[in-house]
Parts: C-alpha cells; sequence; structure tokens
C-alpha cells in the first residue's frame, strides 16, 4: 500500500473534522490574529476516496480552515507522484497557500526546516499541527520514520500531533507481529509531553490521540479527553484490546474498586 492512499471512510472524516475545527478554534482564540496556521499532512493521498466516495484530509482541511476564515498553510506529503498531480488539482482553488511533495515522509522531515523558512519569519514560533494517519498496521510498524517525526516536534514545539491509531486493524496482528506497536507507545514515540486520546470511533475504531507542548482543557463534546485520566485509560484499552479482552478488563478494574471500598 503506497504511503498516501489512505482508507478514509465517512466516519473516519467526521473525527477529523472535529478535531480540525476543534484545533482551529485553539489557534484562533490564543494565537495573534496575523498568525497563520502550519497544517503538514504526512498521508495526504489524491484529496478524495474513489472506493468510498469521501473528501480526503488535506481538502477536508483546507475547507474548513476557509470556512472559519483561519488563515493557513499546508503542506501535503504524498509520494506517489501520479497521486500527488490529482492532490494539486484537487487542492487548486487553495494554491496560494499549499504546497504539495511528492517525497517519502522521512525526506520531508529532513527539508521541513527550510520549507518552513521560507515561509514564516520566525519558524521557531510557528503554530499548528502535523497529521500522521498511516494506512496500514504494517506502516505503523516499519513504514513510519518515528526518530524524525520526533525531531520535528523537537524543531517545531508548538506544532501539535494528531495521530490516528486504528484500532481494529492493529488488534489483527497484534498476536503474530513480533515488532508490534501499541498505542501506549506513540507519546514516547512522538516526544510530545502532553496527550489526549478520543474515543474510538466507528468499526474501525479510529482513535485520535492529540499531542502537545502545553496541557488544555478537555473537550468532552467531541470525546477528547486526557491522556492518564481514568476516562482515558478506558479508550486506550478499547482501541488496543479485543472486545472479549476488554470486558474483562473492565471486570478486573470493577474488582480492584470494589476491593478498595471494603
Amino acid at each position: 500500500m503506497i504511503q498516501g492512499q489512505s482508507y478514509i471512510t465517512e466516519e473516519k472524516a467526521r473525527g477529523l473534522t472535529a478535531i480540525f475545527k476543534q484545533q482551529l478554534s485553539v489557534f484562533s482564540v490564543k494565537v495573534p490574529w496575523q498568525a497563520v496556521y502550519l497544517h503538514i499532512d504526512m498521508h495526504a493521498g489524491c484529496g478524495w476516496n474513489h472506493d468510498v466516495g469521501v473528501i480526503g484530509s488535506p481538502v477536508l482541511f483546507a475547507e474548513i480552515a476557509t470556512e472559519m476564515n483561519v488563515p493557513f498553510f499546508m503542506v501535503a506529503v504524498e509520494k506517489n507522484k501520479s497521486l500527488a498531480h490529482q492532490l494539486e488539482y484537487a487542492l487548486s482553488p487553495y494554491r496560494a497557500n499549499v504546497t504539495v511533495i511528492a517525497k517519502d515522509n522521512a525526506d520531508v522531515c529532513d527539508e521541513l526546516p527550510g520549507i518552513v523558512a521560507r515561509r514564516y519569519k520566525r519558524p521557531d514560533s510557528v503554530v499548528g499541527s502535523v497529521l500522521i494517519d498511516p494506512n496500514t498496521p504494517h506502516s505503523i510498524k516499519s513504514g513510519l520514520p518515528w526518530g524524525q517525526f520526533a525531531n520535528v516536534f523537537q524543531q517545531f514545539k508548538r506544532m501539535d500531533a494528531l495521530f490516528n491509531f486504528p484500532g481494529t486493524s492493529m488488534k489483527r496482528i497484534k498476536h503474530y507481529d513480533a515488532e508490534y506497536v501499541c498505542i501506549a507507545d506513540v507519546p514516547r514515540l512522538l516526544n510530545k509531553p502532553h496527550w489526549m486520546i478520543r474515543k474510538p470511533m466507528g468499526s474501525q475504531q479510529f482513535t485520535m490521540l492529540v499531542g502537545r507542548q502545553c496541557e488544555l482543557k478537555e473537550c468532552k463534546n467531541i470525546d477528547l479527553v486526557n491522556w492518564n485520566s481514568e476516562v482515558g485509560m478506558e479508550y486506550r484499552k478499547l482501541a488496543e484490546l479485543t472486545t472479549k479482552r476488554y470486558q474483562e478488563w473492565r471486570m478486573e478494574q470493577r474488582g480492584i474498586v470494589q476491593g478498595e471500598l471494603f
């Protein structure tokens, strides 16, 4: 499966819509009006999922930012040149605010300081997000340049990490993949100090993890809670465990609570 041909479905699009709106709302309130939000989509695809007839994540973000009247600049990464060409066409209404790069994630991470410096006067102060939405469980294990991603967040501390964890797909490979990356590994691998997690969505249990430099209030209207909260732990287990094992874990937790009461 190629880097950017994301299996974005209607339920995933709804989830991304909520996250994008939340990110841009916070930006509008906390950042000076003349600032430009930087969004980087590391698995951009062609702009439209023809298999299921759903808009792709880079076009979705551009539409939402435009509707909310938030100035933005987007770097859309798609290493397949044919798909990148299609994406450029899909993003043509936003051409002045978008650059499409047909390279591997690792190469883009290494080149990102130069890309940002050409667009922003103070690159170290840039505010925005990096969407990492891997296509398959195997790309999470061996196809993601974790080290380069961590360096990006080290250099651009005000860039938030948006990691879309495919819960159902990861469960299918967990028991026979020695290099399995579990949901609990992501915060450490991406080098962000404060994390939130959204409730797993739909049959595929897409679980959005949001890593930030500072702690923000929970957004319970979109089921986005603190990573280390009781609800956050439940969401993590729901994304990681099979249905049977999850129910067993819940029973175990109830037993612990009952034991503390007596």
